[in-house]
Order: structure tokens, then C-alpha cells, then sequence
């Protein structure tokens, strides 16, 4: 396969390898899933490679922070929200003092080149962490990549729905509208985000309501492409499972709105 393909020199300097992590089962086919729906929804993630070897899975992520040239690997510059907003690494988590959603959205507009296609990154990467239960989206996983015309919105963390895990807490790292619980993000809620951000109530609810309606079947069909549909694993299908019911209940709701 083409993946194979991959230089040990290029890996090196352009990717990341992830084998797992401590905690969480089937964690590499987990963000696999995550990471290549996030980019087939057109959200800023990095390119990913998921090799899946007898002895353990390896994903490979591109490293948003080398850019390869025909003459070589070149290093470009990037900050995490956490960094251009002076923080310390720890404070992440808005209920642990870090960055709110409106803080990110001052940080794009303040920084990005352009800041209209980024706020609609970031609010589609809300509402994507939401549907699939994406429980460690703070602000570190946030960050500014330098570009040909300027800094532009990138994801640089990994995203694993982490609520499919029962350990793990199921709150959400940013507040929608004053809640972080999942099952109390209503339509309001959303709406009192998309007010204190100023970006209006309507599109938010359109935003929402287009990545509602595509993210169920596009999980399934992205699961498929990468074979994480045998009955070895586990996590993945609570995963899909995850998504339908969320994005259900959200149809439901944005249905009887209109009735």
C-alpha cells in the first residue's frame, strides 16, 4: 500500500506516530476515525495515515509545524491558543481557568488572515467535538499556523471522543452557552453562544443543522474506508453509535423548531 511507501527520513521530520495511549482502548483506531471525518468535513486537521500492523496500529500525523519542499523539510512557525493568550499549559480547560470559546474567537479575529473562514472552522469544530464526543477539545488543541498569506486556524491535538469511555468524564472542555454537559446543550444553548460571539443565531443553527444531518452516515462510510468495521473492535462502533444520537436528538429538535 501507499502508506507503507512512506520514507523512515520524511517520518521523522514531517509526521508523528501515535500507538496509543494509556486509558483508553482502541485509542489509534479511535482518532483515526476522528481525524479523517474531521477532514472530510473540511475542518483544519492535519493529514493522517493509519497503518494497521499485526503487532499494534500506528497512526501518522502530519506535523502542522514542517512544511516539506522539494529541497527539504522547512520548519513554520505555530502557537496554540493557550501560548498567544499567555496562559500556562495546564490552564486548558475553561473550568479550570482557560480559554472560553469567545476568547478563542477574540484570538481569530485579532490574529488570523482570514478571520470569517476561521470563525466557521471554529464553530464547525464545536459543534463536531459535541456530535462525537470529543471531550478534551481546549484550547491547547486550538492554534495558529503561519501560511503563505499569514497565521491561519489549524487543530494541532489529536481529537478521540472520549466519552464513549465510561472513566472519562463526559463534559465538554468549552462552555456552550454556560454548559458543559452534554446532555443539557439544547438549541438555546447554542443560540446564547452564538450571540455572545456575535455571529448570529440563524447561522449557528444552520451550521449545526448541516453537520447534523451529514456526520452520521459520512462516520460510517469513513469507518468502512479504513476497515474499522470487524467485530474485533469495540470502541469504534460506540463511536458511530454516539454520533447517530446526537445528531438525532439535535434533528429532532431543530424539526420542531421549524413546526
Amino acid at each position: 500500500q501507499s502508506e507503507d511507501r512512506i520514507s523512515v527520513s520524511a517520518a521523522a521530520d514531517s509526521w508523528i506516530a501515535r500507538v496509543g495511549r494509556a486509558g483508553f482502548d482502541e485509542a489509534v483506531e479511535n482518532e483515526a476515525l476522528c481525524m479523517r471525518v474531521a477532514a472530510a468535513l473540511g475542518l483544519p486537521v492535519p493529514a493522517t495515515t493509519l497503518l494497521m500492523r499485526e503487532s499494534q496500529p500506528v497512526l501518522l500525523a502530519r506535523r502542522l509545524d514542517r512544511q516539506e519542499l522539494p529541497d527539504g523539510v522547512q520548519r513554520r512557525h505555530l502557537e496554540d491558543f493557550c501560548q498567544l493568550a499567555g496562559l500556562h499549559p495546564e490552564q486548558a480547560y475553561e473550568r479550570e481557568g482557560g480559554l472560553a470559546i469567545l476568547d478563542c474567537a477574540n484570538l481569530i479575529r485579532r490574529y488570523s488572515q482570514a478571520p470569517a473562514l476561521d470563525m466557521r472552522a471554529l464553530l464547525g469544530w464545536l459543534v463536531f467535538c459535541f456530535l462525537v464526543g470529543v471531550g478534551q477539545a481546549h484550547a491547547r488543541t486550538l492554534c495558529l499556523v503561519e501560511s503563505a498569506r499569514g497565521p491561519r486556524l489549524a487543530l494541532n491535538g489529536g481529537l478521540l471522543s472520549t466519552h464513549v469511555y465510561p472513566h472519562v468524564s463526559e463534559r465538554m472542555a468549552m462552555y456552550i452557552g454556560k454548559e458543559d454537559r452534554p446532555d443539557w446543550i439544547r438549541l438555546a444553548r447554542w443560540r446564547e453562544m452564538a450571540e455572545e460571539l456575535g455571529v448570529g443565531t440563524r447561522y449557528m443553527l444552520e451550521l449545526l443543522q448541516q453537520m447534523t444531518v451529514k456526520l452520521p452516515a459520512l462516520a460510517e462510510s469513513v469507518a468502512g474506508e479504513l476497515q474499522l468495521t470487524g467485530p474485533a473492535l469495540k470502541v469504534v462502533p460506540r463511536i458511530l453509535k454516539l454520533i447517530t444520537n446526537r445528531a438525532r436528538q439535535s434533528l429532532i429538535a431543530l424539526e420542531a423548531e421549524r413546526t
